[in-house]
């Protein structure tokens, strides 16, 4: 793991310290929180002795690239299960999973949302392989989110420039997996705020709910979900959020990713601008990787 001050904003808000955990240092493919979503399905699946596993995702899916990239490591089988058509021409993404042997399945819409509810109708297309929901959203992939926090706690502990817990953690969200895993593993006095990356994302503040009911540690963090930072939906880049990207790139020690971290990066300086954080305080931006998606946009 690896920590660094975010000097280049310190501007926007003096009375706060702006870090950021450099996740997409993680693994030159399998970076940041998707590894830790899978590592508790790859557990289970090398002690069940499986031959195949399948996944869904969407066309820029970072979980599914990963687990394909993790297939080909272990000489597994993986398949892909994608919402749509088979588009004409194949994204990067999509020619890499190919190439590392993932066997892809494109099915209808209503199918794909039939599966979400239903995810034994995976038997259809990919037989009797190890299923691993979209996102790794699921318990195994909130017991590995859970895992990151705690490694991140204990990094921290032994790093002499964070001998306290940070007060606030930022990060981007999907399925909020990583989230509720970050909230279970925080200090009581750490708020978890994620910014959510699509539109219409209010009901997942009801499945995060649901998903912390799992433990009666009273001592768990604080968090909250922002749902209006998805400048037009999942995937969408409009030009207010481009030229904030163009602006800020020149000075920041890292690329950000379109879907999540540059949403995520936009929040947390507006948030710091706008006075959101405590006086004093220190926040702590979570770059959660996937920068292989940025080659599905032509501004980059």
């Amino acid at each position: 793991m690896l920590t660094q001050r975010l000097h280049c904003i310190s501007s926007l808000d003096p009375n706060v310290e702006s870090w950021v955990l450099r996740e997409d240092l993680r693994h030159h493919i399998v970076s940041g929180n998707k590894w830790h979503k899978l590592y508790f399905h790859l557990q289970a699946a090398a002690l069940q002795k499986v031959t195949s596993i399948a996944t869904a995702g969407g066309y820029y899916s970072n979980h599914m690239h990963a687990l394909a990239w993790v297939g080909q490591y272990l000489n597994i089988e993986t398949h892909g299960i994608e919402r749509g058509e088979r588009p004409e021409t194949l994204n990067p993404t999509l020619k890499d999973v190919i190439n590392w042997g993932m066997k892809l399945h494109f099915i209808s819409r209503s199918d794909y949302r039939d599966l979400r509810e239903e995810p034994w109708r995976a038997k259809k297309w990919v037989g009797e392989a190890y299923w691993i929901p979209e996102g790794g959203n699921d318990w195994k992939g909130l017991n590995g989110a859970i895992r990151f926090g705690t490694l991140l706690n204990g990094y921290l502990k032994c790093t002499e420039s964070h001998q306290a817990p940070f007060d606030y953690i930022l990060l981007g969200c999907g399925t909020a997996v990583t989230l509720c895993g970050l909230v279970l593993s925080s200090a009581k006095q750490t708020e978890v705020i994620g910014i959510s990356a699509f539109k219409g994302s209010e009901y997942l503040k009801a499945e995060i709910d649901r998903k912390l009911l799992i433990t009666s540690n009273l001592s768990r963090g604080r968090w909250r979900l922002m749902t209006d930072f998805h400048f037009g939906g999942f995937g969408r880049v409009n030009t207010k959020l481009r030229d904030f990207d163009q602006s800020v790139r020149s000075s920041l020690p890292f690329r950000l990713e379109s879907v999540y971290t540059l949403k995520a990066f936009y929040a947390l300086c507006y948030l710091l601008i706008n006075r959101y954080f405590r006086a004093n305080s220190r926040v702590l931006f979570i770059h959660t990787g996937g920068l292989q998606g940025n080659r599905g946009y032509s501004y980059n």
